[in-house]
């Protein structure tokens, strides 16, 4: 041991980085870190919708969150029941996925009527599968259903299936339940707070007059489809129930007044938290290849960009899947169904023994179909230009991997999936990771600053897509904006208060 420290002392190198006492003693400290206040944890908090008990779905609720405590962690509890057709046991209705989102067109939290905040089904798809911990990702994503297996009546084995399977025929009532996140900027999150204790000020709804939460959801055909509108069509599509549930830090009432002591009225507070916008447009596809432009026109300033692109949904798409769902022909299984000869019996077989994971993808390239939620289509290009000048650009699939992968936790969305992203893509080059995020941050939390675009300086941004399509097809191409966003406690009434951010 000697002659070691004692050779090390003899390095000119180590004598020059250690003057001026340039020791990290810390390291070998004792330090214990200072309490908490005393919490206690409430779990699971519930308040149900009262007005989404619908058949026709795509309608628009609220519900009032309770008043007390802070606000840690927020999540919709959905119970969904159809019933099934009786004309073909071996029938598959066409359930989108990631359910958890797809019944979600919107999310709001309200201060009375005013809004604070706003999530969309598609932010909430991008969030669950960019967390970094994988094991609190497939938590979500199993508790949100994000991927049902599809399947006929005759491959039922035990009643238990019905938890990871949607079995059709016979006329059966399919009960759903699962659950959906809600990732408010201000709560933690990788896009959202990097400490939802210090951010927590949005989640005091003590200072909000009215505190709400406003769920506007998609249309039936977006959440469950039968084959057909007749006899083939699904029945009794509801949501026989839906709930907000929070999970509160409730501080001893001295430790909450030490607290909220922080929260003067003689100078008002400001918390950085985050926001997003929507600017969204329809194209109908010429070619092959489409190449179009969306002007975003908001001042705000941004933390970076969301873009993704799908083909527009409608009921028909969805009735056709299911058809081909059925038959076997949406995921290649088809060939199997049908008893064919030997020779083409043993082609299938290896077929699909050689790629084994396509089974759960289901797509119609004719008309560009794919399975609601893993619909998201391959962005062969991107460029963001203002007046002509160039913001960003990737000309090719793999340069936007190398822009998004470091923030953007695409793989591993699947359970043991060990599969690389270009594999997991069906016949229509669609999937459901399929999001690009833009950055212009060094860090991917909202409530700290770390690089950002200035909307408000800028005319206009131009943001150009080229993807795959096919002729004749309408496509949705939407740009989310996240930015930065200021909540202030007001000077006069202690309310909470939205300011301009830009």
């Amino acid at each position: 041991m000697n002659i070691a420290t004692e050779a090390l002392k003899q390095s000119t190198l180590y004598a020059s980085s250690i003057q001026g006492g340039n020791i990290d003693y810390d390291s070998f400290k004792y330090d214990l870190e200072k309490s908490y206040p005393n919490i206690y944890k409430d779990r699971h908090v519930a308040k149900e919708f009262t007005g989404l008990k619908n058949a026709s779905l795509g309608s628009s609720d609220s519900t009032e969150v309770s008043a007390f405590g802070l606000a840690r962690e927020m999540y919709l509890k959905t119970t969904i029941s159809y019933v099934t057709p009786s004309v073909d046991a071996n029938q598959v209705c066409n359930v989108a996925q990631h359910l958890y989102k797809a019944i979600i067109s919107r999310v709001a939290l309200l201060n009375s009527s005013r809004e604070i905040a706003q999530i969309y089904g598609d932010t909430m798809q991008w969030r669950a599968i960019s967390r970094n911990n994988r094991g609190e990702k497939m938590k979500w994503l199993l508790a949100g259903k994000h991927n049902l297996q599809l399947n006929a009546k005759a491959l039922q084995v035990v009643e238990e299936n019905l938890a990871n399977e949607i079995i059709c025929g016979d006329a059966v009532t399919q009960t759903i339940t699962f659950y959906t996140d809600l990732p408010w900027s201000f709560l933690h999150g990788k896009f959202q707070s990097d400490d939802g204790k210090k951010t927590s000020a949005l989640g005091n709804f003590r200072f909000l007059e009215t505190c709400r939460v406003l769920v506007e959801t998609a249309p039936a055909h977006e959440v469950v489809t039968g084959v057909g509108t007749g006899t083939g069509a699904i029945t009794d599509l509801k949501i026989d129930k839906m709930e907000l549930v929070v999970n509160y830090d409730i501080p001893e009432s001295s430790d909450m007044m030490q607290i909220e002591n922080q929260y003067s009225l003689d100078v008002p507070l400001s918390v950085l938290v985050g926001n997003e916008v929507l600017t969204e447009t329809e194209v109908a596809a010429t070619a092959s290849s489409t190449t179009h432009s969306v002007k975003v026109f908001n001042t705000n300033l941004a933390k970076g960009f969301v873009v993704c692109v799908h083909k527009t949904r409608d009921a028909t798409a969805a009735r056709r899947l299911a058809v081909k769902i059925t038959s076997g022909e949406s995921n290649g299984s088809d060939d199997l169904i049908v008893e064919p000869t030997s020779a083409a019996l043993a082609l299938a077989a290896n077929k699909h023994a050689a790629n084994p994971h396509m089974g759960q993808y289901h797509s119609i390239p004719a008309t560009d179909d794919s399975r609601f939620g893993c619909d998201y289509k391959k962005v062969n290009a991107l460029s963001i230009k203002s007046s002509g000048r160039v913001l960003f650009e990737a000309d090719s699939y793999e340069q936007l991997l190398f822009c998004t992968t470091n923030m953007t936790n695409w793989l591993d969305v699947a359970a043991g999936n060990v599969r690389e992203i270009s594999q997991i893509m069906d016949k229509n080059s669609c999937n459901d990771v399929n999001f690009y995020w833009i950055p212009f941050c060094e860090k991917p939390n909202v409530n700290s600053f770390t690089g950002s675009l200035a909307l408000k300086g800028l005319a206009t941004c131009d943001v150009s897509v080229t993807f795959p399509s096919i002729s004749g097809q309408k496509y949705k191409v939407k740009v989310y904006t996240i930015h930065h966003n200021i909540v202030s406690v007001d000077a006069n009434s202690g309310r909470l208060i939205q300011s301009v951010s830009s």
